[in-house]
């Protein structure tokens, strides 16, 4: 719990000046850490080469595409945005929120290289309340 704690910190207080657009510094290639059901963290090490997933933006169609492997494709609607985060609702989403709506998730990034996402029913209040493991901009491999 230590690691829900520090992340959600630093989202918190994250001067946004770390960010040039998020609608840019938010495609990319993201690993995760590994972190067990208690909350602790296994590693360290962001792990890109497992199941790292790979973000595009169309900004002028407010789109977000997500590839998880070559052949897992998801988009979603932006249907809203701030200096550090994207709030998105994917195509034929089926999971539900608390509430019994489909799942609205929002990105955001602590820095340029790391983000979380929160489901909406997740903010209490204004806060995170929760969110998923954090997201590190992998490294192109040398070649």
């Amino acid at each position: 719990m230590k690691w829900f704690a520090f992340i959600t910190a630093l989202i918190a207080f994250s001067p946004a000046s770390f960010l040039a657009n998020v609608l840019v510094d938010a495609e990319g290639t993201w690993g995760t850490i590994v972190i067990n059901e208690t909350g602790d963290v296994v590693t360290e090490d962001y792990v890109c080469d497992g199941e790292p997933i790979r973000i595009e933006i169309d900004s002028s169609a407010k789109r977000l595409t997500s590839y998880r492997n070559v052949s897992e494709k998801t988009h979603a609607d932006i249907i809203a945005h701030g200096e550090n985060w994207l709030t998105l609702k994917y195509d034929g989403e089926e999971r539900t929120m608390s509430n019994g709506e489909p799942q609205i998730w929002t990105l955001f990034m602590a820095n340029a290289d790391s983000f979380v996402w929160v489901r909406q029913d997740w903010i209490e209040d204004g806060r995170i309340a929760n969110h998923t493991s954090p997201r590190h901009r992998c490294t192109p491999a040398m070649s």
